[in-house]
């Protein structure tokens, strides 16, 4: 956590040998968090815009006062919506549109509480649905729910480029990036199969105990015919009948 020298105007994160990297769980238990409620000294080394959409991309590390080291930035920004009464945010910049890519993420304290949401975005160069795709992607961070004494509505924004060879892609890419699972992968990571369930519920003797048919059994037989009584009690009964083969 980086802190402001009472003595100096500078910031402890802008000295030789600090980087800013927190986790999610920082973000928003920290950060967001005493941004919401006033607290405005204890984040003040995070950038505050009053529209991160008035930017381009490529312009916004330019308003960053941190040094992550990874070429992370990270900015507060107060919700813009489409229109007075409407809930739609508007993410249109002069130039293009930031697109959500993917679910929503839940974020959780370190005792297991959902505290927050995590938003990917990615920039699409002109406007939507021929836009391009660029590799510039925007992670919006919001509480769960708002707090007591809560002063503003505010959003955490982490902005990162990625540089993997695919800047320029077409918006009608039904893949998704290679940078983040999707949603299937996700589930698959997190799913539980039936065979792992079944090692996990069953004892050990009876694991396997299910009867299995022969391929001799399957077959009927030749000088005898089985016939399968069931009374009321679903007691069944086996009764053997000799054939005479002629």
């Amino acid at each position: 956590m980086c802190s402001t020298n009472s003595s100096s105007s500078s910031s402890w994160c802008s000295r030789p040998g600090f980087v800013f990297q927190p986790d999610d769980e920082q973000l928003i238990s920290f950060y967001l968090t005493n941004k919401v409620l006033g607290r405005d000294n204890f984040v003040q080394d995070i950038a505050t815009l009053d529209d991160i959409c008035k930017y381009e991309p490529e312009d916004l590390p330019d308003f960053s006062t941190l040094e992550s080291g990874v070429q992370e930035y990270y900015f507060f920004c107060p919700p813009k919506y489409k229109s007075k009464n409407s809930t739609q945010l508007d993410r249109k910049t002069r130039a293009g549109n930031w697109k959500v890519t993917c679910r929503r993420r839940k974020i959780k304290s370190k005792n297991g509480t959902v505290i927050g949401e995590r938003t990917t975005l990615v920039f699409f160069k002109g406007s939507i649905p021929d836009g391009n795709r660029t590799s510039w992607f925007l992670y919006q961070y919001s509480l769960i729910s708002d707090l007591p004494n809560q002063k503003k509505r505010v959003f955490l924004y982490k902005l990162k480029k990625k540089d993997n060879g695919k800047a320029e892609a077409s918006s009608n890419e039904s893949q998704p990036s290679s940078d983040f699972p999707s949603i299937a992968e996700e589930d698959a990571a997190n799913a539980i199969s039936l065979d792992d369930l079944r090692d996990s519920e069953m004892p050990e003797a009876e694991q396997g105990a299910l009867p299995q048919m022969s391929s001799d059994e399957s077959q009927p037989s030749h000088d005898l015919t089985t016939v399968a009584v069931e009374d009321a009690n679903a007691i069944s009964l086996a009764v053997s009948f000799p054939v005479e083969i002629s």
